[in-house]
This record gives structure tokens, C-alpha cells and sequence, in this order.
């Protein structure tokens, strides 16, 4: 692993072809220097892994232990079902018959 100081007219492509990597890699190797790969600086420092390979944290953390994970159950843990009625009530105008006739 090395690492680079950008200089005035430096392109990510032409880093990675002279270093015989990508640019994804680049990127990948320096996720909080790179956030735009159109985007980099004169004084810049990348690192440039070796053999364009990902580069590794020095200290890795201890993978965890597989825990059981309990089963999740489909149905509804409800002790009711909810209302699904949907009957509206209408009410019906009153109809009078007067006998109005004339």
C-alpha cells in the first residue's frame, strides 16, 4: 500500500492506469477522500493499494457469534380481530302523504 499527493492535472483514470488498477477501486480504497470521482484536489492523499486490491483495516473486529433468532410468526398477535365491518348507515327522507288534492 502507498500512497499518493495529488498534483494539478492528476485524473483518477490516469491513476489507475498508471497504477494498474480502476477508478472504482480508487474510490473504494479511499471512500473519505473520493466522494465524487470528477472531484479531486491538488494535495490530495490517496492510498493506492497494492496490486489495485481493496486495502484491509489493521485491526479487524472479531466477527459476532451467530445468534438463534426467534421465529416470527405470521399471524396477528391480537387477541380480536378488528371491526372490518363497513356498513354506512343511510337514512331514508320521510315521506308524508297529505292527501292534498285540489
Amino acid at each position: 500500500m502507498t500512497h499518493q499527493t495529488l498534483k494539478a492535472g492528476d485524473t483518477l483514470s490516469e491513476i489507475a492506469k498508471a497504477k494498474k488498477t480502476t477508478v472504482g477501486e480508487l474510490m473504494r480504497a479511499n471512500p473519505g477522500q473520493i466522494g465524487n470521482r470528477n472531484l479531486i484536489y491538488p494535495g490530495q492523499k490517496l492510498i493506492i493499494t497494492d496490486k489495485g486490491g481493496i486495502i484491509t483495516p489493521r485491526e479487524k473486529k472479531a466477527p459476532q457469534a451467530d445468534k438463534p433468532k426467534q421465529p416470527v410468526s405470521s399471524k396477528s398477535t391480537e387477541s380480536t380481530p378488528p371491526n372490518t365491518e363497513n356498513n354506512p348507515k343511510i337514512e331514508q327522507p320521510k315521506v308524508t302523504n297529505s292527501g292534498n288534492t285540489s
